[in-house]
């Protein structure tokens, strides 16, 4: 039978261990506004971080704007290693992927209603969309 300090103790670690393993934070500039989900964020230098499995934290780094999204874990094929990767239709860019150089913590975006109806108009208009990748720093 397990004791109230030995529960604690197993959820202290948990605290602890989850955010090791989320991902690392990492930083990326973009030279063009973009959205995350129904958030529209300015050119500039971002850093990502993993507040809570399957979220991450998109940040500012000057004027501390952020928006916080839904991601599915994936695991990168080499090559997409240390990049985060936008889809844009148009004019309008949305938060795609981010892939850390270590691959720990890479995980797919996903799709919003703002971004399903910016999608949908597109399609309506037999325009393709176009994927843009930047290279993320830590």
């Amino acid at each position: 039978m397990f004791s109230k300090s030995t529960a604690l103790l197993g959820i202290l670690v948990l605290i602890a261990v989850v955010p090791a393993l989320a991902g690392e934070p990492v930083r990326f500039t973009a030279p063009f506004d973009f959205q995350v989900g129904a958030k529209h964020l300015s050119a500039g230098t971002y850093k990502v971080q993993y507040p809570t499995p399957n979220t991450i934290l998109v940040q500012n780094q000057e004027s501390h704007e952020a928006a916080m999204i839904l991601t599915n874990s994936m695991t990168p094929a080499n090559a997409e290693k240390g990049k985060i990767v936008f889809v844009r239709y148009g004019d309008v860019s949305f938060l795609h992927k981010v892939v850390p150089p270590s691959g720990s913590g890479a995980c797919e975006v996903l799709k919003t209603r703002p971004q399903r109806d910016v999608e949908r108009a597109y399609a309506e208009r037999a325009k393709s969309r176009e994927m843009v990748a930047l290279k993320l720093s830590r």
